[in-house]
Parts: structure tokens; sequence; C-alpha cells
């Protein structure tokens, strides 16, 4: 897919695709080596340019230049010069391509490096919310149960000890501090 380019017809290159065991770049795509092509010759016999992006562009490849993008030792992209004259690019102006693309590769994998870093720290923090809110909930929620099930024990070991008969007062404090629990909560959710 063509993600960038500059000259005439590559406007109309922008997004287009080609077959990836096609043409020089498939070639590259695939071999992960340079390579230059004009009317002289090639430095792979045999290789052609993909005919069907000079229709697309309405631009004809004369003579061409291109090195792969590499990165961790995979291709992830080929960096093209393509001129319309057959001598203006040869074998000699590869090595300048060559150096641009692993200078692009490595843009490239620096900039996934940073998107992967924002990434992280964005999970990070999400993890840490998490984990405040928890211990939030914990903690409010724990002291009010643990106050319910202390204060239904006591009354429960009076009334069978026949020291003590349930009240409305009584009651309603245990569904007080139940509410307040549920609050608590539905605060923190």
């Amino acid at each position: 897919k063509f993600v960038a380019g500059c000259g005439p017809g590559a406007v109309q290159l922008k997004d287009v695709t080609m077959p990836v065991d096609e043409g020089v770049v498939g070639h590259v795509m695939r071999a992960g080596e340079s390579v230059w092509l004009n009317n002289e010759g090639s430095n792979v016999p045999g290789l052609e340019v993909y005919r069907q992006i000079e229709t697309v562009s309405r631009f004809h490849s004369r003579s061409l230049l291109a090195s792969p993008l590499l990165s961790d030792g995979r291709t992830i992209g080929v960096l093209e010069a393509v001129h319309s004259r057959p001598g203006n690019l040869d074998a000699d102006d590869l090595a300048v391509l060559t150096a641009a693309a692993n200078w692009a590769a490595i843009a490239i994998a620096n900039a996934q490096l940073h998107e992967q870093t924002q990434r992280l720290r964005e999970e990070q923090a999400a993890l840490q919310e998490r984990a405040r809110l928890a211990r939030d909930l914990h903690d409010a929620v724990t002291q009010s149960l643990y106050s319910m099930s202390v204060l239904a024990g006591a009354w429960r070991r009076q009334i069978e000890a026949g020291q003590l008969q349930p009240h409305r007062d009584q009651i309603a404090e245990l569904g007080d501090l139940a509410q307040n629990a549920l609050r608590e909560v539905r605060l923190l959710i």
C-alpha cells in the first residue's frame, strides 16, 4: 500500500495497493534486499516494474531504486525512488536510498515504541485507579458490614440469654447501617 509519495503521479498512488508477489516493491518486501533497475539492467535479473501502478499514476518509470524498511530483522515497508529518465538513478545512488530507508525504519520503530509506551501508561493508570477504587470500596463497606455483624451478633446473644427483646429502633439501626453501606458502594461504583 502506498502510504506517502511526492512528485508527478504520486497523488494518485496514495492508498493504492499492489500484490506482494509482483514488481520491484513486491520483490523487496519478500527478499528484504535493495534493488536498482534501469534501461542498463538491474541487480536482480528478470525483475520488472509493476506496470499497473503506472496506469494509475500515469507516470512511467525508466529508472528505479527500492530499499527495504527493516525493523527487528523483518521488512515493514519499502522506500522507492523512481525517475522517468532511464539513466537518472543507478546502482551508485542505491547507498543513499538504503541509508534513508534505514533512517525511516528507525523513525517508524521509534514512533511504534512511543505509541506502545503511551498505551502502557494508560493501562497502568487504569490499573492504579481500579486498585484505588477497590481499596476505597473495601475500606468503606468493610467497616459498615463489620459494624452490622458485631451489632447483630451481640443482639443475638442478648436475645438468646433473655436479656433483650428486639425493638424497632435496633432493627432500624441495623437497616441504616446497611443503607449506608449500599450508598457507599453505589458512590464508588
